[in-house]
């Protein structure tokens, strides 16, 4: 005879769960059908092919688990997380600072890359909270031909990060 699972062990992990299983009628397995419907997780796919081919279809689940998959407080929540977000192809656009907003820069002063003062002198009493910072710094090796420009968009595609896309924005070298 094959072990007895939860069905639910795909979305709760329920393997371990000391907790005995029921068996759960057509009734229920039509609320489940119902509820997947909302999730839209494919469950009641093979459910309600499973009752097509079987009414008197049992499955084998925690009580808590179904209880909870077909909860209607969590459905309702389902829902709302699910309307709030709008539509799962929609991505709203990064924010961009503008032009105007951005502080002028001392390129003698300040770095390059994230607009701080640079601390060419280790602190003193916190010598390990020092960032290397230099005044120049070769960015032509012998073997490389790349300008400053295309050294530092190569920086910005492998840090790949928020600070990076403010870099590589156009108005942002020109702030100042």
């Amino acid at each position: 005879m094959a072990e007895r699972k939860c069905v639910f062990n795909w979305k709760f992990s329920c393997d371990d769960k000391s907790e005995r299983l029921i068996e759960a009628g057509s009734a229920r397995i039509q609320n489940i059908i119902r509820c997947s419907r909302i999730y839209d997780d494919d469950v009641h796919i093979s459910l309600q092919e499973k009752l097509e081919n079987n009414a008197n279809l049992t499955i084998d689940c925690h009580k808590s688990c179904v209880s909870s998959y077909t909860s209607n407080h969590h459905v309702t929540v389902f829902n709302k997380r699910k309307h709030s977000q709008g539509p799962p192809s929609y991505i709203p656009p990064k924010t961009r600072r503008q032009s105007s907003a951005c502080r002028n820069v001392d390129l003698l002063q300040d770095c390059l890359f994230c607009g701080e003062k640079c601390e060419l002198q280790k602190d003193s009493k916190n010598p390990s909270r020092w960032r290397p910072a230099y005044k120049f710094r070769q960015i032509l090796s012998p073997g490389r031909k790349t300008t400053l420009k295309e050294s530092i968009l190569e920086t910005c595609a492998v840090r790949n990060d928020d600070l990076a896309e403010q870099v590589k924005t156009p108005h942002s070298w020109d702030c100042g």
